[in-house]
């Protein structure tokens, strides 16, 4: 059998290098992509729970269950994917969603951690669990966002 001329085998060696030069720079790019789309995700979850803090001290929302269901239920209409915030106090109580039953269960809300990854009812959601702490009551808050 015949060798391949040089320039044929030069060229199938610069290709296939230039090949794997390609493919490990498309990795790193879509890493990078991901990690800051992730990182923004992140960012906008955690304003959601300051924006729960927000609404207890501007509204004065002391002990008054009732009061606090109707404040927050305003704020959670009003912010994109506000039908995935969930709160509790420090008895259990549900205060968001202030109507029907939470879209997570409750049992997730235990664990105060950054940011992750779930995935609830054949669907990706990237949630963060926060304490919020006010006028010596203690809340839990789980914001969320679909991951679609």
């Amino acid at each position: 059998m015949a060798r391949a001329s040089i320039r044929l085998r030069l060229s199938l060696w610069s290709s296939a290098v230039l090949l794997l030069g390609l493919a490990l720079f498309g990795i790193g790019i879509w890493i990078t992509l991901d990690r800051h789309l992730e990182s923004g995700i992140d960012e906008r979850l955690v304003q959601k729970a300051r924006g729960l803090r927000t609404v207890l001290e501007v509204e004065e929302v002391k002990t008054d269950l009732r009061q606090a269901q109707i404040e927050l239920a305003e704020f959670a209409a009003e912010v994109p994917d506000g039908s995935l915030i969930q709160m509790v106090n420090s008895k259990g109580e549900v205060l968001l969603p202030s109507k029907g039953e939470p879209f997570f269960p409750l049992d997730w809300m235990a664990e105060d951690s950054g940011p992750r990854t779930v995935t609830a009812k054949g669907r990706a959601f990237r949630i963060f669990v926060s304490r919020i702490f006010y006028e010596g009551q203690s809340y839990t808050a789980l914001v969320a966002t679909p991951l679609e």
